[in-house]
């Protein structure tokens, strides 16, 4: 992660209603809410060079 700070918030709201005409058959409401904060700070880590590695398939 190359940023020291990261921030989110997911939200979703889902219904579903059904009759019969006389009377509600079916309902059905969802509600939901996230809110993220991730700190991490990367300043003391080691850098540590990436490698890639190779495999020949046949």
């Amino acid at each position: 992660m190359d940023v020291s700070l990261a921030k989110a918030s997911i939200a979703s709201l889902a219904y579903k209603y059904q009759n019969d005409d006389t009377m509600i058959k079916d309902w059905e409401t969802k509600l939901y809410y996230n809110s993220v904060t991730h700190i991490m700070d990367d300043t003391k880590r080691p850098d540590v060079p990436i490698t890639y590695g190779h495999a020949w398939v046949e």
